[in-house]
């Protein structure tokens, strides 16, 4: 799940449309679709040096189960999703999985392909499925990684990747046209494209807003310095 939209990122940097910004390109080959592609890839992008500011995805290590008949004998639940869970905390990772290191069993490590206790878990799926089955009282323990946004984006995570992807966008249309002049024609709606100055301060301002939107969770982003 990506943590914005193209349209939240349009309307971060103030361009509100894709047609808007396709005005700004010479090249008529250039249409809607090409520049949502671009605008997502971006996003993609900003996500990833979110995680990493965020240490995300987060590891679980040997997270402990002890397996119940009366819970089930096929599924091991991520997370304390049922009574099978060992840990001493609420931990809601449903659909949240990214990866399944390693799993253990009666502690013999296990493989997706070993005869015994032969296992298999696909995202977004909250829980390994035991091919074979388990028995009562046998103990599992997996370790694996999450991550806590892909389901549901707290509103700071999600203005930061907005505001960030939206300063390339803005980027982006500065190298796209270099002329200060080239900015200063008038699109088809009639609204005047803003000049290189303006594309510059609102780079900054959106800069600037991503790094407020994750200090307000104790995170910030150090950046080069901007580049005229």
């Amino acid at each position: 799940m990506a943590y914005s939209t193209y349209l939240d990122v349009l309307e971060a940097s103030g361009l509100k449309t894709l047609s808007r910004v396709v005005s700004l390109y010479d090249d008529p080959s250039v249409n809607d679709s090409i520049v949502q592609d671009m605008i997502e890839k971006m996003i993609e992008e900003v996500d990833q040096e979110i995680k990493g500011q965020l240490h995300i995805p987060i590891t679980v290590h040997e997270e402990m189960h002890v397996v119940d008949e009366d819970i089930g004998l096929t599924k091991v639940y991520f997370g304390s999703y049922d009574e099978t869970y060992c840990g001493h905390h609420v931990l809601d990772v449903q659909e949240c999985v990214t990866a399944v290191m390693v799993v253990w069993v009666n502690g013999i490590r296990v493989k997706t392909t070993d005869d015994n206790y032969p296992w298999t878990w696909t995202t977004p799926n909250g829980y390994i499925e035991f091919t074979d089955g388990l028995s009562d009282g046998d103990i599992v323990k997996i370790t694996y990684e999450y991550d806590p946004y892909a389901v549901s984006v707290p509103a700071n995570v999600r203005k930061a990747s907005k505001y960030l992807a939206a300063a390339e966008l803005i980027d982006h249309l500065i190298g796209l046209r270099q002329s200060a002049t080239a900015f200063e024609s008038q699109g088809d709606s009639g609204e005047r494209i803003p000049d290189r100055e303006a594309l510059f301060n609102s780079r900054a301002s959106l800069r600037k807003a991503a790094e407020d939107a994750m200090a307000s969770i104790g995170y910030g982003f150090e950046f080069d310095p901007i580049k005229g």
